[in-house]
């Protein structure tokens, strides 16, 4: 954030202005940093969870990197030890804003461990997952069957 808010515009936008300064017009608009994303899609998961305490909810924070809303993103999981067999429960994730989406299952619907991948999908059709190796290597959490009481 303090990049961000201290450091970038000094690095990006100052130049640029000075310049205009010395040209004695204004910089083309190609000149100046982008406000919208031309990348490829990615899903970004800022924090991935390998464990749970069984007294937990089960959140998410997605970041998805696209030119356009994504046509379909949804959390993939099923119970961990079938041997990759066993049908996955879908749940779409939910939008908050920009690029940011969440998902949550509560404690009380999580009763094995777990694995779970995340797919995307964009409007050109391409799909991303979360992690890339999936659904053929997913992501694990192990859920801790301890109790917090006394």
């Amino acid at each position: 954030t303090n990049w961000q808010q201290h450091i970038m515009p000094k690095l990006l936008i100052e130049p640029g202005q000075e310049l205009a300064e010395i040209l004695g017009e204004s910089l083309p608009a190609d000149a100046m940093p982008s406000n919208t994303y031309n990348g490829p899609l990615r899903i970004i998961v800022p924090t991935v969870r390998t464990c749970l305490i069984n007294t937990e909810d089960l959140k998410f924070k997605v970041i998805i990197l696209s030119n356009n809303h994504p046509e379909d993103a949804a959390l993939y999981l099923r119970a961990m030890g079938n041997m990759g067999k066993g049908t996955y429960n879908r749940i779409p994730l939910k939008h908050i804003a920009r690029g940011v989406y969440s998902v949550k299952i509560p404690a009380n619907r999580i009763k094995n461990d777990l694995e779970y991948y995340i797919r995307v999908s964009s409007t050109n059709g391409r799909q991303v997952t979360f992690p890339a190796s999936a659904p053929n290597i997913n992501q694990t959490i192990i859920i801790n069957n301890i109790s917090l009481t006394n």
